[in-house]
């Protein structure tokens, strides 16, 4: 009996001891960042006139997160909230970092390197940690915990070269190795700036015919916050302001020759780790997103748009994770816990992320086990600082404005945030339900929103005046 006991117990250890290893089984981690690239910039999307077969091939065998939220469609501030798991105004990078000297209004001094990110989070925990392409945090990767870094190298073949460079050196090692996150950065298709070049700088495009143009494209903005149309009429949105359908159908046509870019250098390196490591998972996202003509505007600022706050965001690991597409709302922030989760990594305390570990491995929509709203907040640009705050459940999004007002959308009804319901009667009690939701969201993270103060474009203080329509 005695005999029976102890070979059942032996049993039992072997099944903990096999589940536990399947749980933490430290696999190579490998992420792909792009740049200013929005959720329907991948043709698995639908979208007519884009080919991304490397993006396509992660959603086929990973899980797709269709609804993956931004925390700031900012570069750095996203960057930082990728990497620490934090929303912006916790980070301290809610704009743009500035280099030297004093910080213009909209923009913010370098992330604390004091600050527990991926980099150290994994280094600690016996990880080879490598960083190369756009980092865009001030000082340098190195300062964060990757022991291996290069920034100098941030677009197509180059970037491509240094990450497949050292996959292969990595390969060579002779040893058991030490599992290995890498994170590969393509600064594209943020060069969609170009476009508005003339002369011998003109970007070369070739404009597809099989381009639709957005279903929002003609919105005058007249019951929108007012900032929108500064953007339009006196910011960036200058050069755009003119554009016909034709105008609009080469920027996307460069939008996506860009885009198609990074996906083929993003492909190479696939190959290359595929190759070297038996066991790799890979996610795939962008810091945010690009207007790409929605409402009559390009590129990125003051406003909150889907087009700019929704990423394409995908996690592959073959043999691990099933295929799948989640509807469920995820964020930036979730990024780090989920890796630490499935690395075995401790994930730090008190960040504002969580593990999407229930979405990967099945767990069924109609169970109440995720969130049922999101949150994200935008800051200002160079000098101009138009402080913004947004609650975004399944059906509505609520947007709160310092000092210029406030929109309300119904997703279902109006996917394309064409109807500003702000001052609609019929939805006052969804208004009032989101406001105080966005209300308790800013206490609890210690959100200085309130205290904040709004800067016009050329960086002088304009009066705050709590919420007003200001149109």
């Amino acid at each position: 009996m005695y005999r029976i006991f102890v070979h059942l117990l032996l049993i039992a250890s072997a099944i903990f001891i096999c589940s536990a290893s399947s749980i933490a089984s430290s696999p190579d981690i490998v992420i792909f960042l792009t740049d200013q690239q929005n959720f329907r910039a991948m043709s698995c999307t639908g979208t007519p006139g884009l080919h991304t077969p490397t993006m396509d091939g992660l959603a086929k065998e990973g899980v797709r997160f269709t609804h993956a939220i931004c925390a700031t469609p900012q570069c750095s501030p996203a960057r930082a909230a990728l990497w620490t798991g934090l929303y912006p105004h916790r980070t301290g990078v809610m704009g743009n970092v500035f280099g030297q000297g004093e910080i213009p209004a909209g923009q913010s001094p370098p992330l604390d390197s004091n600050i527990a990110g991926m980099g150290k989070i994994f280094s600690s925990a016996g990880y080879e940690t490598v960083y190369f392409g756009k980092w865009h945090l001030g000082s340098d990767p190195g300062q964060h915990g990757f022991e291996v870094h290069s920034t100098r190298k941030a677009r197509g073949r180059p970037l491509t070269r240094l990450a497949i460079s050292y996959l292969k050196k990595r390969g060579r090692r002779e040893g058991k190795l030490r599992s290995l996150l890498m994170i590969v950065s393509y600064i594209n298709p943020h060069d969609i700036y170009y476009i508005v070049r003339s002369g011998d700088k003109a970007p070369e495009v070739s404009v597809r015919r099989e381009i639709r143009l957005p279903l929002n494209i003609s919105d005058d903005l007249l019951s929108k916050p007012l900032p929108q149309r500064n953007f339009r009429d006196r910011d960036q949105g200058i050069a755009l302001m003119h554009y016909t359908e034709q105008d609009w159908r080469r920027y996307l046509s460069f939008y996506y020759q860009l885009t198609e870019g990074v996906d083929r250098e993003m492909g190479l390196v696939l190959q290359t780790l595929r190759r070297h490591s038996s066991d790799s998972l890979v996610a795939f996202l962008s810091d945010h997103g690009d207007l790409a003509g929605a409402h009559g505007l390009g590129f990125k600022g003051p406003m909150m748009y889907e087009e700019l706050v929704r990423v394409p965001f995908i996690i592959s690991w073959p043999g691990s994770i099933k295929p799948a597409v989640r509807k469920e709302l995820v964020s930036q922030v979730d990024l780090l816990p989920t890796l630490c989760d499935l690395a075995g990594v401790q994930v730090p305390k008190d960040i504002d992320g969580k593990s999407l570990r229930p979405l990967l491995f099945g767990a069924s929509m109609s169970q109440p086990v995720w969130r049922d709203a999101i949150f994200s907040e935008y800051y200002g640009k160079q000098n101009w600082r138009a402080p913004i705050r947004v609650v975004r459940t399944g059906s509505y999004k609520y947007i709160r404005y310092l000092k210029y007002g406030e929109e309300l959308y119904d997703l279902k009804k109006d996917p394309h945030e064409l109807t500003n319901l702000t001052d609609s009667p019929e939805h006052r009690h969804i208004k009032k339900e989101l406001s105080a939701r966005l209300e308790r969201w800013m206490i609890e993270t210690r959100d200085p929103f309130s205290q904040l103060t709004v800067r016009d474009k050329m960086g002088r203080n304009q009066q705050r005046s709590g919420i007003n329509k200001s149109k």
